[in-house]
């Protein structure tokens, strides 16, 4: 009994094998509906973009510029901003972390800090 069920229980799992390599061979499986408007359409979505980005480029610091603001620059370009927090016991010197994010795509366009 043993003989029979090892070669057909082989043979089942080199079918399964081949059938999932022919089913991703397929064309077409997976479609991008890229809107004509872009990806970031609003401001929420193009300031969680930049935070994820942010935070592995300032590290921690980005906390000091929270909350960010964006605005969409030529309808083309999410422009994503943080300003130093203001504090009546020291004055902040310098600008803000800015983070420059394409809205058709999602490519990051620049990166800086402001002056």
């Amino acid at each position: 009994m043993k003989k029979i069920i090892t070669p057909t229980f082989t043979i089942l799992i080199i079918a399964l094998f081949f059938y999932v390599i022919h089913i991703n061979k397929k064309p077409g499986l997976l479609e991008f509906n890229f809107s004509e408007e872009g990806i970031i359409l609003d401001e929420t979505t193009a300031i969680e973009i930049a935070e994820i980005i942010g935070f592995q480029v300032f590290g921690q610091n980005l906390k000091d510029y929270m909350p960010l603001h964006a605005y969409l620059k030529d309808d083309t370009i999410w422009h994503v901003y943080g300003l130093p927090k203001k504090s009546q016991f020291f004055v902040q010197m310098g600008g803000g972390p800015v983070i420059e994010i394409q809205k058709k795509d999602t490519k990051l366009i620049n990166i800086y800090i402001s002056n």
